[in-house]
């Protein structure tokens, strides 16, 4: 009997989560249907229920869901993107920045290489960001917030840490580059939005490729921003190989006593079939 899995979101359409949580199953030997189910928040609680009812192993959450399930879940974490089967219900955790270090690693970095993060976005996976390094941070950090509801996003990312420094701003070309060219150490700018850089163009030509690195979570067409540091050598990277370790942990979940999804090698079976195939983003 196939165990029932699957992918809870809005807009589902261009979701690369089906093709690499189904092809890591058949590499590994899984009997597993793995569905996308595009709901909307009224639906959520509803499916949720009945989803485990009809005994179904696990689920994945993504965007604009994460932080919704996970009040509903009553979870621990703010923003979750993986469930499985628990005692009564749903056990929830976000893999997002473990799968997130897990690349950095296979790059020879980690988030805690760098003295300022930057980031573009405010959605569930910058949620889990924060919780992630309030967490595990040991040195001062510094993270710079830019959206586009900035007293939302300050009312529900600020939180009293030891070691993190967080600023909020609203998110315009001007206010991005004028903070960006004030830090003089490591910064990391994450790219969680479609916010548009374009008129970055005269400014990126200053940046120290040297202190300056990029990681654009948008898997389609690489923002304008980060082509641009490419071009002039400094790291930058998408968010593809963070997603098939998002993926891979997501399955021990389900599967904890499975070794194989532990193998680095797996995840480069995957990325090699995915970039061969070019799925879609």
């Amino acid at each position: 009997m196939q165990a029932q899995c699957g992918l809870i979101g809005k807009d589902l359409s261009q979701s690369l989560s089906p093709f690499i949580h189904s092809r890591a199953q058949e590499l590994l030997k899984k009997q597993v249907n793995y569905q996308v189910f595009p709901l909307k928040k009224s639906q959520l609680e509803k499916f949720l229920k009945e989803f485990w009812e009809k005994g179904g192993l696990g689920l994945n959450v993504t965007a604009p869901y994460k932080e919704d399930v996970a009040k509903i879940l009553n979870s621990p974490c703010k923003s979750v993107n993986t469930l499985w089967r628990g005692e009564n219900f749903w056990s929830s955790a976000s893999t997002d920045i473990e799968g997130l270090e897990l690349f950095l690693a296979s790059e020879k970095k980690s988030l805690f290489s760098f003295n300022s993060l930057f980031c573009l976005g405010a959605g569930g996976v910058v949620t889990a960001l924060r919780d992630y390094l309030h967490k595990f941070s040991s040195k001062p950090l510094k993270i710079n917030y830019f959206s586009r509801q900035v007293k939302a996003t300050e009312e529900r990312l600020s939180q009293k840490s030891q070691f993190l420094r967080q600023k909020f701003f609203k998110f315009c070309p001007e206010t991005f580059a004028k903070e960006l060219a004030k830090e003089k150490q490591k910064s990391l700018v994450i790219q969680a939005s479609s916010a548009d850089l374009k008129d970055l163009k005269g400014f990126i030509e200053k940046l120290s490729p040297l202190k300056t690195a990029c990681l654009d979570l948008n898997y389609g067409e690489k923002a304008f921003f980060f082509d641009k540091l490419q071009s002039r050598q400094a790291w930058q990277a998408d968010g593809l190989q963070m997603l098939i370790y998002q993926a891979l942990l997501a399955q021990q979940k389900w599967w904890p006593d499975e070794k194989k999804l532990k193998d680095k090698a797996l995840a480069q079976k995957i990325l090699k079939e995915l970039k061969k195939n070019d799925k879609p983003s």
